[in-house]
């Protein structure tokens, strides 16, 4: 079975705001899961995203800070003060399954359709 390609929406994180893009042909996979541990619930949830060089050229992340979102997301962040983004950024995770990209990858083998960008997160 083909997987499907999807939309993200990524909030880069630059200059103390963060910028919204969306990329297409993306292809997600996330996996969710917790388990009991002594001092009570533990989150394993991870996130593996691919996204074609065609549609990133020049990608940067900023590891730990740059957070992404499957679909094409028309939230904006409200960078106006701290508080205003803390506030923007609460509401957006609490309306959106957000992941932090916490690794990245440039893929550049193979002709130019199969090179992409490989990111995973939490």
């Amino acid at each position: 079975m083909a997987k499907r390609t999807t939309k993200v929406t990524m909030y880069h994180f630059e200059d103390n705001k963060y910028i919204r893009f969306v990329y297409d042909r993306c292809f997600w996979e996330d996996d969710q899961a917790a388990s009991i541990i002594k001092t009570g619930l533990s989150s394993a949830d991870s996130l593996y995203v691919s996204i074609p060089m065609s549609e990133a050229p020049d990608l940067v992340i900023s590891k730990g800070k740059d957070l992404i979102v499957r679909g094409d997301i028309a939230f904006e962040i409200d960078n106006t003060s701290q508080a205003t983004q803390s506030t923007s950024l609460k509401a957006l995770k609490a309306e959106n399954e957000v992941f932090t990209i916490s690794s990245f990858a440039k893929k550049v083998h193979g002709s130019p359709r199969m090179q992409h960008w490989e990111l995973s997160g939490k």
